[in-house]
């Protein structure tokens, strides 16, 4: 089956990610699978995808009827079997167009918790239910996620969770850490924090800099992964409080394991998420984490039992941070069971199974609305192989 994915600008966020890792799965579960990005460039991670086996091709996204009609008549023209949505931008103009255009099989993934409200909320809960009503098979990535389009929005999304790189993120050796704790400059009695992702508000990253200024009796050092915005206003933070020797600002990495081997906490900040694939890894690797308690983030309690949680301020952050900070320097002992946990439930062959029987169940229904689909048949059957590489721009 031949599948295209529709998405705004290639960056390193969490559906590129999970089509770089699921790429070999896919083809090994006959799902040729090709790509159209939409941001005014194709993107940074572009390479990396192409890397991976996907053709890759460019349509600048347009507040326009002829946009939409342009990525329909591209994608009928070109044979897909099915059309899978991303992007939450333009969302009901690409279904209306595809419609207009015959094409049928379409889904769509909620990658976030779009808490909107007032008027905007009303605007797509009506968006989404028309979508529904023309056979859009919708999908959350998150319990938190489903819940949110369940309540806000009226539909009736199927629950395929996000997966990270299961056959490389492992618990942390002895070896490992030592060497990640060298090349980082972290000394045996500092208790190291890292947090992973571009800066932005709703990153909130600021609180926990905040946060960490209230607690500078005791030795830590903060490891910061990811993007700084312009102006480095977290930098200048830091320095304004007096802690900016103790924070490294790492930048963007190509691989966040030895970072993650360094520490002894994950701490996600931010003020909602949909399911952070770096939380994934982070418990992967074994590590305990410090969340705020936010949509997206809270879904954790389901599968681990001792994930500590706060508000997403300054000072809650630094109460329990606080706590955690008197325990010193050190792994708890219980990685090898955190990682064992998040193996289980989000491995990536287990979400590339659900997303092909999925698309099966799609392309093979002939009647004009997509029926549910059972969980049986979700947790589903594999089926043949190809692959391909290229870049295409359309104009």
């Amino acid at each position: 089956m031949k599948v295209l994915h529709v998405l705004n600008e290639l960056r390193p966020s969490g559906a590129e990610i999970m089509l770089r890792i699921a790429a070999p799965l896919f083809r090994e579960n006959g799902v040729e699978c090709e790509l159209l990005a939409t941001g005014e460039t194709v993107g940074p991670y572009a390479p990396v995808l192409e890397a991976a086996g996907y053709r890759i091709h460019h349509i600048p996204f347009a507040r326009s009827p002829a946009f939409f009609m342009a990525v329909a008549r591209f994608a009928k023209r070109s044979g897909f079997d099915l059309v899978h949505m991303h992007s939450e931008r333009g969302f009901i103009g690409y279904v209306l167009a595809a419609r207009m255009a015959g094409l049928r099989r379409l889904v769509r993934t909620v990658h976030n918790n779009f808490n909107f409200g007032g008027w905007l909320r009303m605007r797509r809960g009506f968006e989404r239910r028309l979508a529904e009503r023309l056979g859009v098979r919708f999908i959350a990535i998150a319990p938190g996620v489903e819940q949110t389009e369940r309540r806000l929005y009226g539909t009736s999304p199927l629950l395929i969770p996000n997966w990270f790189d299961s056959a490389h993120f492992h618990p942390v050796t002895p070896e490992e850490r030592a060497a990640a704790r060298a090349a980082f400059g972290v000394r045996p009695d500092e208790y190291a924090l890292v947090s992973v992702g571009n800066c932005s508000v709703v990153k909130n990253h600021t609180a926990l800099i905040e946060a960490l200024a209230r607690c500078t009796e005791f030795p830590w050092r903060y490891l910061h992964i990811g993007l700084e915005e312009p102006g480095a206003p977290e930098r200048v933070l830091a320095e304004r409080l007096g802690i900016a020797d103790r924070i490294r600002f790492i930048g963007a990495v190509d691989d966040v394991r030895p970072v993650l081997h360094a520490a002894e906490l994950y701490v996600m900040p931010s003020q909602f998420e949909g399911l952070g694939i770096a939380t994934l890894e982070a418990f992967a690797v074994g590590l305990p984490a410090l969340l705020t308690e936010v949509p997206g983030l809270v879904d954790f309690r389901q599968y681990l039992e001792d994930v500590s949680y706060c508000e997403p301020s300054a000072g809650g952050i630094a109460a329990v941070l606080r706590h955690l900070l008197q325990k010193g320097a050190g792994l708890d002992g219980r990685g090898a069971a955190r990682s064992a946990a998040i193996h289980q439930a989000f491995g990536a062959r287990r979400g590339v199974l659900a997303y092909s029987a999925l698309y099966s169940r799609v392309i093979t229904e002939t009647a004009g609305t997509v029926q549910a689909l059972d969980e049986t048949f979700v947790n589903g059957r594999q089926v043949n192989k190809q692959s391909g590489a290229k870049r295409d721009e359309i104009h």
